[in-house]
Protein backbone atom coordinates (compact mmCIF):
# COMPACT_ATOMS: atom_id res chain seq x y z
CA UNK A 1 0.00 0.00 0.00
CA UNK A 2 1.55 3.44 -1.27
CA UNK A 3 0.49 6.78 0.57
CA UNK A 4 -0.17 9.71 -1.87
CA UNK A 5 -0.52 13.50 -1.38
CA UNK A 6 -2.14 15.38 -3.65
CA UNK A 7 -2.14 18.71 -3.18
CA UNK A 8 -4.71 21.03 -5.75
CA UNK A 9 -4.98 24.75 -6.71
CA UNK A 10 -6.37 26.36 -9.79
CA UNK A 11 -2.97 27.87 -10.12
CA UNK A 12 -0.47 25.51 -11.76
CA UNK A 13 2.57 27.81 -10.04
CA UNK A 14 0.88 28.15 -7.05
CA UNK A 15 0.25 24.05 -6.69
CA UNK A 16 3.64 23.33 -7.55
CA UNK A 17 4.89 25.58 -4.58
CA UNK A 18 3.01 24.26 -2.16
CA UNK A 19 3.64 20.48 -3.76
CA UNK A 20 7.60 21.66 -2.81
CA UNK A 21 6.46 22.61 0.83
CA UNK A 22 4.68 19.44 1.55
CA UNK A 23 7.98 17.26 -0.17
CA UNK A 24 10.01 19.01 1.92
CA UNK A 25 8.43 18.28 5.57
CA UNK A 26 7.65 14.06 3.92
CA UNK A 27 12.13 14.60 3.08
CA UNK A 28 12.25 15.61 6.84
CA UNK A 29 10.27 13.38 8.62
CA UNK A 30 11.69 10.80 6.29
CA UNK A 31 8.06 9.70 5.26
CA UNK A 32 7.28 7.08 2.61
CA UNK A 33 4.65 9.22 0.86
CA UNK A 34 4.53 10.82 -2.59
CA UNK A 35 3.57 14.46 -3.67
CA UNK A 36 1.99 15.35 -6.19
CA UNK A 37 0.29 18.99 -7.47
CA UNK A 38 -2.61 18.98 -9.44
CA UNK A 39 -4.33 22.00 -11.23
CA UNK A 40 -7.38 20.34 -12.91
CA UNK A 41 -10.49 19.41 -10.34
CA UNK A 42 -11.73 16.84 -12.80
CA UNK A 43 -7.72 15.10 -13.22
CA UNK A 44 -7.55 15.19 -9.19
CA UNK A 45 -10.57 13.63 -8.45
CA UNK A 46 -10.39 10.77 -11.26
CA UNK A 47 -6.90 10.43 -9.87
CA UNK A 48 -8.36 10.01 -6.72
CA UNK A 49 -10.65 7.10 -7.05
CA UNK A 50 -7.60 5.54 -9.25
CA UNK A 51 -5.28 5.37 -6.06
CA UNK A 52 -8.14 3.87 -3.82
CA UNK A 53 -9.40 1.37 -6.25
CA UNK A 54 -5.23 0.35 -6.25
CA UNK A 55 -5.83 0.29 -2.33
CA UNK A 56 -3.29 2.83 -2.17
CA UNK A 57 -4.10 5.61 1.11
CA UNK A 58 -4.28 9.42 -0.34
CA UNK A 59 -4.60 12.49 1.49
CA UNK A 60 -5.84 15.43 -0.78
CA UNK A 61 -4.74 18.99 0.22
CA UNK A 62 -7.05 21.66 -1.45
CA UNK A 63 -6.66 25.01 -1.52
CA UNK A 64 -9.81 27.66 -1.12
CA UNK A 65 -8.32 30.16 -2.20
CA UNK A 66 -10.38 31.13 -5.39
CA UNK A 67 -13.33 32.51 -4.37
CA UNK A 68 -12.79 32.66 -0.45
CA UNK A 69 -13.74 36.66 -0.64
CA UNK A 70 -16.00 36.53 -2.96
CA UNK A 71 -19.79 34.99 -3.97
CA UNK A 72 -18.16 31.46 -5.07
CA UNK A 73 -15.45 28.82 -2.64
CA UNK A 74 -14.84 26.07 -5.52
CA UNK A 75 -12.44 24.57 -3.17
CA UNK A 76 -15.91 23.86 -0.46
CA UNK A 77 -17.34 21.78 -3.28
CA UNK A 78 -14.38 19.36 -4.46
CA UNK A 79 -14.05 19.01 -0.19
CA UNK A 80 -17.71 18.04 -0.35
CA UNK A 81 -17.56 15.39 -3.36
CA UNK A 82 -14.67 13.76 -2.03
CA UNK A 83 -16.79 12.88 1.32
CA UNK A 84 -20.06 12.41 -0.37
CA UNK A 85 -18.79 9.92 -3.29
CA UNK A 86 -17.98 6.22 -1.87
CA UNK A 87 -15.32 5.54 -3.90
CA UNK A 88 -13.46 8.78 -3.04
CA UNK A 89 -14.91 9.05 0.36
CA UNK A 90 -11.86 6.99 1.75
CA UNK A 91 -9.54 10.11 1.28
CA UNK A 92 -7.79 12.20 4.30
CA UNK A 93 -9.12 15.81 3.32
CA UNK A 94 -7.31 18.69 3.95
CA UNK A 95 -8.42 22.50 3.05
CA UNK A 96 -5.63 24.85 2.66
CA UNK A 97 -6.62 28.81 2.69
CA UNK A 98 -5.37 32.13 3.34
CA UNK A 99 -8.70 33.45 4.98
CA UNK A 100 -8.57 31.02 8.44
CA UNK A 101 -11.13 32.85 9.58
CA UNK A 102 -14.01 31.05 11.73
CA UNK A 103 -16.49 31.39 9.77
CA UNK A 104 -14.51 29.90 6.95
CA UNK A 105 -13.24 27.17 9.02
CA UNK A 106 -16.77 25.73 10.29
CA UNK A 107 -17.99 25.76 6.79
CA UNK A 108 -15.10 23.83 5.02
CA UNK A 109 -15.22 20.95 8.10
CA UNK A 110 -18.50 20.98 7.81
CA UNK A 111 -18.38 20.14 4.09
CA UNK A 112 -16.20 16.99 4.94
CA UNK A 113 -12.44 18.20 5.40
CA UNK A 114 -11.33 16.72 8.33
CA UNK A 115 -8.71 19.37 9.26
CA UNK A 116 -7.86 23.34 7.49
CA UNK A 117 -4.26 24.60 7.21
CA UNK A 118 -3.61 28.30 7.61
CA UNK A 119 -1.30 29.20 4.97
CA UNK A 120 -0.29 32.36 6.49
CA UNK A 121 0.41 30.20 9.71
CA UNK A 122 3.13 27.94 8.33
CA UNK A 123 5.84 30.53 7.70
CA UNK A 124 7.92 29.92 10.54
CA UNK A 125 7.05 26.48 10.98
CA UNK A 126 9.82 23.75 10.52
CA UNK A 127 10.25 21.03 7.74
CA UNK A 128 9.97 18.33 10.40
CA UNK A 129 6.74 19.97 12.56
CA UNK A 130 5.57 17.33 13.83
CA UNK A 131 2.16 18.42 12.49
CA UNK A 132 2.97 17.16 9.13
CA UNK A 133 3.23 13.33 10.29
CA UNK A 134 -0.79 14.12 10.97
CA UNK A 135 -1.47 15.69 8.24
CA UNK A 136 0.40 12.68 6.13
CA UNK A 137 -0.88 10.03 8.51
CA UNK A 138 -3.11 7.49 6.49
CA UNK A 139 -5.72 7.73 9.90
CA UNK A 140 -8.13 10.04 9.77
CA UNK A 141 -8.40 10.00 13.42
CA UNK A 142 -4.44 10.72 14.20
CA UNK A 143 -5.41 13.80 11.95
CA UNK A 144 -8.74 14.98 13.74
CA UNK A 145 -7.02 14.62 16.87
CA UNK A 146 -4.23 16.86 15.39
CA UNK A 147 -6.57 19.54 14.80
CA UNK A 148 -6.36 22.87 17.39
CA UNK A 149 -3.11 21.41 19.22
CA UNK A 150 -1.14 23.46 15.92
CA UNK A 151 -1.24 27.19 15.21
CA UNK A 152 -1.53 26.49 11.21
CA UNK A 153 -4.07 23.67 12.25
CA UNK A 154 -6.49 25.58 13.60
CA UNK A 155 -10.13 24.51 15.65
CA UNK A 156 -13.28 26.68 14.71
CA UNK A 157 -13.51 26.72 18.32
CA UNK A 158 -10.00 27.77 18.86
CA UNK A 159 -10.39 30.37 22.16
CA UNK A 160 -7.70 32.50 20.09
CA UNK A 161 -10.54 33.61 17.77
CA UNK A 162 -13.47 33.72 20.64
CA UNK A 163 -14.33 36.97 18.65
CA UNK A 164 -16.33 34.99 16.34
CA UNK A 165 -16.72 31.81 18.30
CA UNK A 166 -19.67 32.91 20.21
CA UNK A 167 -21.41 35.30 17.10
CA UNK A 168 -24.54 33.33 17.45
CA UNK A 169 -25.53 34.13 20.72
CA UNK A 170 -24.45 37.72 19.80
CA UNK A 171 -27.04 37.77 16.97
CA UNK A 172 -29.43 36.37 19.32
CA UNK A 173 -28.78 39.13 21.84
CA UNK A 174 -29.08 41.48 19.11
CA UNK A 175 -32.44 40.09 18.32
CA UNK A 176 -34.28 39.12 21.34
CA UNK A 177 -37.37 37.00 19.96
CA UNK A 178 -34.30 34.47 19.34
CA UNK A 179 -35.51 32.22 15.95
CA UNK A 180 -38.90 33.01 16.51
CA UNK A 181 -40.71 35.84 14.45
CA UNK A 182 -38.90 39.22 13.53
CA UNK A 183 -36.88 41.29 15.50
CA UNK A 184 -37.98 43.96 17.89
CA UNK A 185 -37.04 47.05 15.44
CA UNK A 186 -37.98 44.75 11.92
CA UNK A 187 -41.08 47.38 11.85
CA UNK A 188 -38.49 50.23 11.93
CA UNK A 189 -36.35 49.76 9.78
CA UNK A 190 -36.57 49.81 5.92
CA UNK A 191 -33.77 47.61 5.30
CA UNK A 192 -35.30 44.79 6.69
CA UNK A 193 -37.42 42.02 5.27
CA UNK A 194 -38.31 38.21 7.43
CA UNK A 195 -36.42 36.24 5.77
CA UNK A 196 -32.97 38.00 7.41
CA UNK A 197 -32.99 36.76 10.43
CA UNK A 198 -32.93 32.91 10.42
CA UNK A 199 -30.49 33.28 7.60
CA UNK A 200 -28.58 35.60 9.64
CA UNK A 201 -28.69 33.05 12.81
CA UNK A 202 -27.22 30.32 10.48
CA UNK A 203 -24.67 32.50 8.76
CA UNK A 204 -23.10 33.48 12.64
CA UNK A 205 -22.75 29.34 13.34
CA UNK A 206 -20.97 28.33 10.46
CA UNK A 207 -23.19 26.22 8.57
CA UNK A 208 -22.67 25.59 4.79
CA UNK A 209 -25.11 27.04 2.53
CA UNK A 210 -27.00 24.14 1.45
CA UNK A 211 -27.55 23.03 5.13
CA UNK A 212 -29.20 26.52 5.51
CA UNK A 213 -31.22 26.34 2.67
CA UNK A 214 -32.71 22.98 3.78
CA UNK A 215 -33.82 24.40 6.77
CA UNK A 216 -37.02 24.66 7.08
CA UNK A 217 -37.62 28.36 8.33
CA UNK A 218 -35.65 29.58 5.36
CA UNK A 219 -38.21 30.82 2.61
CA UNK A 220 -36.02 29.71 -0.35
CA UNK A 221 -38.71 31.48 -2.79
CA UNK A 222 -38.22 34.98 -0.76
CA UNK A 223 -34.84 34.43 -0.74
CA UNK A 224 -34.64 34.75 -4.50
CA UNK A 225 -37.23 37.72 -4.99
CA UNK A 226 -35.80 40.77 -5.52
CA UNK A 227 -32.48 42.50 -6.76
CA UNK A 228 -29.70 40.21 -5.28
CA UNK A 229 -27.08 42.93 -4.87
CA UNK A 230 -29.71 45.20 -2.67
CA UNK A 231 -30.23 41.96 -0.90
CA UNK A 232 -26.64 41.42 -0.36
CA UNK A 233 -26.15 44.85 0.86
CA UNK A 234 -29.08 44.56 3.39
CA UNK A 235 -26.97 41.41 4.80
CA UNK A 236 -24.02 42.80 4.79
CA UNK A 237 -24.70 46.10 6.66
CA UNK A 238 -27.05 44.15 9.09
CA UNK A 239 -23.47 41.99 9.78
CA UNK A 240 -21.33 44.73 10.23
CA UNK A 241 -23.87 46.10 12.49
CA UNK A 242 -23.22 43.16 14.78
CA UNK A 243 -19.63 43.08 14.79
CA UNK A 244 -16.60 42.13 12.84
CA UNK A 245 -16.11 38.66 13.81
CA UNK A 246 -17.12 37.10 10.26
CA UNK A 247 -14.32 37.38 8.11
CA UNK A 248 -16.28 37.14 4.98
CA UNK A 249 -19.68 38.46 6.06
CA UNK A 250 -20.36 39.91 2.52
CA UNK A 251 -19.36 36.37 0.83
CA UNK A 252 -21.67 34.38 3.42
CA UNK A 253 -24.77 36.53 2.18
CA UNK A 254 -23.77 36.49 -1.64
CA UNK A 255 -23.24 32.99 -1.53
CA UNK A 256 -26.50 31.78 0.30
CA UNK A 257 -29.14 34.66 -2.47
CA UNK A 258 -26.57 33.37 -5.33
CA UNK A 259 -27.90 29.43 -4.50
CA UNK A 260 -31.21 30.60 -3.72
CA UNK A 261 -32.04 32.19 -6.83
CA UNK A 262 -31.17 28.54 -8.63
CA UNK A 263 -33.62 27.20 -5.73
CA UNK A 264 -36.04 29.45 -6.09
CA UNK A 265 -36.76 28.78 -9.72
CA UNK A 266 -35.93 32.53 -10.52
CA UNK A 267 -36.10 32.02 -14.93
CA UNK A 268 -34.17 35.76 -15.01
CA UNK A 269 -31.05 34.96 -13.01
CA UNK A 270 -31.21 31.44 -14.39
CA UNK A 271 -31.08 32.08 -18.30
CA UNK A 272 -27.72 34.43 -18.50
CA UNK A 273 -25.81 31.87 -16.25
CA UNK A 274 -26.28 28.70 -18.49
CA UNK A 275 -22.88 28.91 -19.24
CA UNK A 276 -22.08 28.70 -15.31
CA UNK A 277 -24.82 26.39 -13.90
CA UNK A 278 -26.12 24.49 -16.76
CA UNK A 279 -29.66 23.80 -16.98
CA UNK A 280 -31.48 21.15 -15.90
CA UNK A 281 -32.47 19.89 -19.24
CA UNK A 282 -28.63 19.63 -20.22
CA UNK A 283 -27.98 16.28 -19.77
CA UNK A 284 -26.42 14.29 -22.44
CA UNK A 285 -26.30 10.50 -20.39
CA UNK A 286 -23.37 8.51 -18.41
CA UNK A 287 -21.17 9.38 -20.95
CA UNK A 288 -20.71 11.96 -21.54
CA UNK A 289 -17.15 13.54 -20.75
CA UNK A 290 -18.44 16.78 -18.40
CA UNK A 291 -21.21 14.00 -16.64
CA UNK A 292 -18.35 11.35 -16.22
CA UNK A 293 -16.27 14.43 -14.71
CA UNK A 294 -18.56 15.42 -12.58
CA UNK A 295 -18.98 12.95 -10.02
CA UNK A 296 -22.45 12.66 -9.44
CA UNK A 297 -23.93 10.28 -6.24
CA UNK A 298 -26.56 8.38 -7.59
CA UNK A 299 -29.56 9.91 -6.02
CA UNK A 300 -27.85 12.75 -7.79
CA UNK A 301 -27.80 11.71 -11.20
CA UNK A 302 -31.53 9.91 -10.24
CA UNK A 303 -33.33 12.72 -9.18
CA UNK A 304 -31.51 15.10 -12.23
CA UNK A 305 -32.91 12.59 -14.46
CA UNK A 306 -36.63 12.90 -13.16
CA UNK A 307 -36.05 16.30 -12.62
CA UNK A 308 -35.22 16.89 -16.32
CA UNK A 309 -37.67 15.11 -17.82
CA UNK A 310 -40.63 16.34 -16.08
CA UNK A 311 -39.27 19.77 -16.78
CA UNK A 312 -39.38 19.30 -20.41
CA UNK A 313 -42.38 18.21 -19.75
CA UNK A 314 -44.34 20.72 -18.80
CA UNK A 315 -42.41 23.25 -20.87
CA UNK A 316 -43.91 21.25 -24.16
CA UNK A 317 -47.25 21.86 -22.45
CA UNK A 318 -47.05 25.19 -21.53
CA UNK A 319 -45.77 25.60 -25.62
CA UNK A 320 -48.86 24.08 -26.79
CA UNK A 321 -50.94 25.78 -24.70
CA UNK A 322 -49.57 28.71 -26.52
CA UNK A 323 -49.02 30.81 -22.93
CA UNK A 324 -46.83 33.32 -22.90
CA UNK A 325 -46.01 33.88 -19.22
CA UNK A 326 -43.30 31.42 -18.53
CA UNK A 327 -43.80 29.81 -14.61
CA UNK A 328 -41.27 28.25 -12.30
CA UNK A 329 -40.96 25.13 -13.98
CA UNK A 330 -37.79 24.28 -11.84
CA UNK A 331 -40.20 24.10 -9.17
CA UNK A 332 -42.62 22.45 -10.09
CA UNK A 333 -40.94 19.59 -11.72
CA UNK A 334 -39.16 19.44 -8.07
CA UNK A 335 -42.48 18.99 -6.64
CA UNK A 336 -43.90 16.49 -8.90
CA UNK A 337 -40.52 14.58 -9.11
CA UNK A 338 -40.68 14.64 -4.67
CA UNK A 339 -44.26 13.14 -4.65
CA UNK A 340 -43.14 10.53 -6.76
CA UNK A 341 -40.33 9.47 -4.81
CA UNK A 342 -41.71 9.96 -1.32
CA UNK A 343 -39.27 12.99 -0.55
CA UNK A 344 -39.21 16.43 0.85
CA UNK A 345 -39.25 19.40 -2.24
CA UNK A 346 -36.53 21.35 -0.84
CA UNK A 347 -34.40 17.91 -0.79
CA UNK A 348 -34.95 17.14 -4.49
CA UNK A 349 -34.41 20.90 -5.24
CA UNK A 350 -30.93 20.59 -3.35
CA UNK A 351 -29.88 17.57 -5.04
CA UNK A 352 -30.23 19.04 -8.39
CA UNK A 353 -28.78 21.79 -7.06
CA UNK A 354 -25.90 19.75 -6.18
CA UNK A 355 -25.78 17.95 -9.30
CA UNK A 356 -25.75 20.91 -11.20
CA UNK A 357 -22.70 22.57 -9.26
CA UNK A 358 -20.96 19.96 -10.02
CA UNK A 359 -21.38 19.89 -13.71
CA UNK A 360 -20.40 23.63 -13.71
CA UNK A 361 -17.55 23.25 -11.73
CA UNK A 362 -16.43 20.17 -14.58
CA UNK A 363 -17.16 22.56 -17.61
CA UNK A 364 -15.30 25.16 -15.93
CA UNK A 365 -12.49 23.08 -15.23
CA UNK A 366 -12.87 21.43 -19.08
CA UNK A 367 -12.20 24.87 -20.18
CA UNK A 368 -9.00 25.74 -18.04
CA UNK A 369 -7.91 22.55 -18.13
CA UNK A 370 -8.76 19.93 -20.64
CA UNK A 371 -5.65 17.48 -20.35
CA UNK A 372 -7.53 16.56 -17.09
CA UNK A 373 -11.27 15.61 -18.98
CA UNK A 374 -8.86 13.84 -20.67
CA UNK A 375 -7.74 11.78 -17.76
CA UNK A 376 -10.69 11.28 -16.46
CA UNK A 377 -12.25 9.63 -19.37
CA UNK A 378 -9.53 7.25 -19.73
CA UNK A 379 -9.81 6.36 -16.11
CA UNK A 380 -13.46 5.77 -16.12
CA UNK A 381 -13.33 3.88 -19.18
CA UNK A 382 -10.78 1.57 -17.76
CA UNK A 383 -13.04 1.03 -14.09
CA UNK A 384 -15.84 0.10 -16.51
CA UNK A 385 -16.24 -3.85 -15.63
CA UNK A 386 -17.05 -4.70 -19.28
CA UNK A 387 -13.95 -3.08 -20.26
CA UNK A 388 -11.76 -4.86 -17.75
CA UNK A 389 -12.79 -8.20 -19.33
CA UNK A 390 -12.03 -7.16 -22.92
CA UNK A 391 -8.70 -5.81 -21.74
CA UNK A 392 -7.95 -9.33 -19.96
CA UNK A 393 -7.84 -11.48 -23.57
CA UNK A 394 -5.73 -8.65 -25.42
CA UNK A 395 -1.83 -8.75 -25.88
CA UNK A 396 0.37 -6.31 -25.12
CA UNK A 397 -0.09 -2.85 -26.60
CA UNK A 398 -2.75 -3.79 -28.86
CA UNK A 399 -4.33 -1.03 -30.86
CA UNK A 400 -7.79 -0.89 -29.72
CA UNK A 401 -8.96 2.59 -32.53
CA UNK A 402 -6.79 4.18 -34.48
CA UNK A 403 -8.83 7.44 -35.22
CA UNK A 404 -9.22 10.23 -34.21
CA UNK A 405 -6.34 9.27 -32.25
CA UNK A 406 -5.05 5.88 -31.95
CA UNK A 407 -5.92 4.18 -28.99
CA UNK A 408 -3.56 0.80 -27.54
CA UNK A 409 -3.55 -1.15 -24.28
CA UNK A 410 -0.42 -2.11 -22.22
CA UNK A 411 -0.84 -5.25 -20.26
CA UNK A 412 1.21 -3.41 -17.54
CA UNK A 413 0.26 0.30 -17.45
CA UNK A 414 -3.57 0.11 -18.91
CA UNK A 415 -5.24 2.33 -22.02
CA UNK A 416 -2.70 4.90 -23.82
CA UNK A 417 -4.18 7.75 -25.67
CA UNK A 418 -1.48 8.81 -28.50
CA UNK A 419 0.92 7.23 -26.43
CA UNK A 420 -0.03 8.93 -23.31
CA UNK A 421 -1.31 7.09 -20.26
CA UNK A 422 -4.15 8.63 -17.99
CA UNK A 423 -0.84 10.14 -15.63
CA UNK A 424 0.04 11.78 -18.28
CA UNK A 425 -2.71 13.44 -19.90
CA UNK A 426 -2.94 14.48 -15.96
CA UNK A 427 -0.34 17.27 -16.92
CA UNK A 428 0.21 17.38 -20.47
CA UNK A 429 0.54 20.98 -21.42
CA UNK A 430 0.80 20.95 -25.04
CA UNK A 431 -3.07 20.60 -25.40
CA UNK A 432 -3.51 23.89 -24.48
CA UNK A 433 -1.76 25.11 -27.90
CA UNK A 434 -3.87 22.29 -29.99
CA UNK A 435 -7.38 22.07 -28.46
CA UNK A 436 -8.55 19.91 -31.42
CA UNK A 437 -6.04 17.03 -29.13
CA UNK A 438 -8.42 17.14 -26.13
CA UNK A 439 -11.43 16.93 -28.78
CA UNK A 440 -10.09 13.72 -30.38
CA UNK A 441 -8.81 12.44 -27.60
CA UNK A 442 -12.18 12.42 -25.96
CA UNK A 443 -13.68 10.95 -29.07
CA UNK A 444 -10.87 8.32 -29.56
CA UNK A 445 -11.65 6.76 -25.97
CA UNK A 446 -15.21 6.69 -26.12
CA UNK A 447 -15.25 5.09 -29.55
CA UNK A 448 -12.63 2.35 -28.23
CA UNK A 449 -15.26 2.28 -24.91
CA UNK A 450 -18.42 1.69 -26.55
CA UNK A 451 -16.25 -1.57 -28.77
CA UNK A 452 -15.14 -2.91 -25.64
CA UNK A 453 -18.38 -2.72 -23.95
CA UNK A 454 -20.07 -4.38 -26.63
CA UNK A 455 -19.74 -8.04 -25.38
CA UNK A 456 -20.39 -9.51 -29.00
CA UNK A 457 -16.54 -8.67 -29.71
CA UNK A 458 -15.52 -10.81 -27.13
CA UNK A 459 -18.74 -13.34 -27.36
CA UNK A 460 -19.28 -14.55 -30.50
CA UNK A 461 -22.66 -16.34 -29.80
CA UNK A 462 -24.22 -13.64 -28.50
CA UNK A 463 -26.76 -12.07 -30.64
CA UNK A 464 -26.64 -8.73 -31.62
CA UNK A 465 -30.17 -8.18 -30.50
CA UNK A 466 -28.32 -8.77 -26.96
CA UNK A 467 -25.59 -6.65 -27.31
CA UNK A 468 -28.22 -3.83 -28.42
CA UNK A 469 -29.59 -4.11 -25.36
CA UNK A 470 -26.69 -3.93 -23.08
CA UNK A 471 -26.72 -0.21 -21.16
CA UNK A 472 -23.59 -0.44 -19.19
CA UNK A 473 -23.56 2.17 -16.21
CA UNK A 474 -20.36 4.21 -16.76
CA UNK A 475 -20.73 6.35 -14.26
CA UNK A 476 -17.76 7.20 -11.67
Amino acid sequence: MTRHALIFDTDVSDAEVRADRVQRAIDALEMPVRAQPYASRNALLSRVAELQERGDTVTCLVDLTVGDAGADRPGDRIVATLASHERLSATLRVAWTRYAGDDVIRQILAAGAHAVIAHRGLREVADDDPGWGAVLSPDATVLRQAVGAYPWLPDSVDGRRDNAAHLRDVYSQAFADGTQGRPPDADSDPAWCDWMLPALLQIAAGRRDADILADPLIDIDGLASGHRNARVGHLRNRLRSLGSGLDNGEAAARRLLYRAEMLGGAPAPIGPRVELDGRVDDWRGQRDPIRIAAWLTGEEGLLLELVAERNADLEDCHRAAGRRTRPGFFVAACKDVAIDCGLQSTDVRLAVDRALQKLRDARADYVVAPYGTVAAVIRAAHADSDVQTHLAGLRDDHELVASPMTVTYRSAAGIYVDGRSSASWDVHEAVAENPELVTHAIQAVLAAWSLMSDRSSTEPRASASRAGERSPRASP
